[in-house]
């Protein structure tokens, strides 16, 4: 970022003495470092405005079409109408087209149109490296094509090995993907290089920071990275949601998916598993509430301070799920929180739904078994859930996972003993309920 900040500044001060060759060229290697700066696009449509106006109005669009908060709808409409004016003047050129193609799927949401004219842009210019990463973005983010992405990231790379969007979408792929340590490593090994061209972009330290926090040994490496980029972009919502800011994140970008997640996740784990400090500052707000007549129920508070905290869970999920219907990490972290509140039509019917999108979701599965087993007796489809979860699950998961089937089926057993003893217990109470009469069997237990 520095780095762009002084070539942005050096190209003002040589467009200033006249000097257009050389600020032109410092601009464009400013856009190479950061490609989403606002600032040298704006300056470099001003440089452009007098000799080639229709890309200068390419560069402003661009500056415009890049997301700051609250932007209006006339603001997009006018940045769309600039962008379509570029293309219309310019209909070959690959930049005109990514740029209306990256406007139309982050504001618009038209994921159709945008991959049609990424697939134009490409066919006019295959080595085209911006077209290429942002086209595999949006076939791993929104279409989720992630075999054609890639591809796309790898023809990337090859042109220009150092790039890195590429770098950073590339590892974000492999790491959604990862089935072993080895895609893992990989996704580290691209983060790096990303971090070794530009170290101090904030999505990489992010990114990079997110997958070291899932590694014992690497935790406290992990909290600098996320240290670093916050410090570098103080309200850069990825790492403050991986530093477990989830607080922050959702009041800079209320909508933000995984930090409600995060949020409702988090509200969702039982007193049982929380810091002391937590569950004493909520228990002693619900003893304001709950004390009535100077009575105190203990046993009754701490219900209160358990169902208030999955209550507010199950409502962070639903207004995560009323933005994206289908996304399985919320459906299933949905469903749990229901099977907690006790809801198990409604537990089930999310679960299942969740499933029916991604029938490997290790999570959901896993849920899934866990409710069959607590809450229906449901041992044999249980027990067939979970092998399935600990089967699908990544390596660094299976021994947790194992040790959670093994007590999950382990209790739901001794639940259907004590069932079958109770059913046993009433079958013979009731067969000899008239044990005096004289008429009535011999029974070994009424005289033992």
């Amino acid at each position: 970022m520095e780095r762009t900040k002084g070539k942005k500044r050096t190209g003002c001060f040589l467009y200033e003495r006249g000097d257009y060759s050389s600020t032109e060229r410092l601009f464009r290697r400013a856009l190479v470092i950061d490609p989403s700066n606002t600032l040298v696009l704006g300056e470099y449509g001003s440089l452009l405005a007098a000799n080639n106006p229709q890309r200068s109005i390419g560069m402003f669009a661009k500056a415009l079409a890049i997301d700051p908060t609250n932007r209006s709808e006339g603001e997009k409409d006018q940045a769309e109408a600039l962008l379509r004016r570029s293309l219309k003047c310019h209909p070959a050129d690959a930049e005109s087209l990514t740029n209306l193609a990256a406007f139309l799927a982050c504001q618009r949401q038209e994921y159709d149109e945008a991959r049609s004219l990424y697939e134009k842009a490409e066919r006019v210019q295959p080595d085209h490296v911006p077209t290429l990463c942002d086209f595999a973005c949006l076939l791993k983010d929104e279409l989720h094509d992630m075999e054609e992405a890639s591809e796309l990231f790898e023809r990337a790379l090859q042109l220009a090995p150092s790039h890195v969007p590429s770098l950073r979408g590339f590892a974000e792929l492999k790491i959604a993907q990862a089935r072993d340590r080895r895609d893992v490593e990989d996704a580290k090994d691209l983060l790096k290089r990303a971090l070794r061209s530009s170290p101090n972009d904030a999505d990489t330290l992010a990114c990079l920071g997110g997958v070291l926090r899932e590694s014992d040994n690497s935790r406290e490496v992990a909290g600098l990275m996320l240290d670093k980029a916050i410090k570098i972009q103080p309200d850069h919502v990825a790492s403050l949601c991986h530093k477990a800011s989830l607080l922050r994140a959702l009041k800079l970008v209320p909508n933000h998916l995984e930090a409600m997640l995060g949020r409702a996740n988090i509200l969702a784990i039982p007193p049982a598993g929380l810091p002391n400090a937590t569950v004493q500052n909520e228990y002693q707000e619900a003893a304001k509430i709950f004390d009535k007549d100077g009575k105190v129920s203990m046993h009754g508070m701490m219900d209160e301070v358990v169902k208030s905290r999955f209550q507010k869970s199950a409502k962070i999920f639903e207004r995560a799920l009323s933005l994206a219907p289908d996304y399985v990490p919320a459906l299933c972290g949905y469903g749990k929180v229901l099977c907690q509140l006790d809801d198990r039509e409604g537990s089930e019917r999310v679960l299942r739904k969740a499933l029916r999108i991604d029938p490997h979701d290790w999570r959901t599965l896993a849920n899934y078994g866990v409710m069959l087993v607590r809450m229906l007796g449901d041992t044999l489809n249980g027990e067939k859930m979970l092998k399935d979860a600990v089967r699908h699950a990544p390596e660094h998961a299976k021994a947790e996972l194992q040790a959670l089937k093994s007590q999950v089926l382990q209790q739901g057993e001794e639940k259907l003993s004590d069932l079958h003893k109770t059913a046993e217990r009433i079958r013979w109470e009731n067969r000899w309920k008239d044990a005096d009469s004289i008429n009535a069997p011999y029974d070994g237990r009424k005289f033992s």
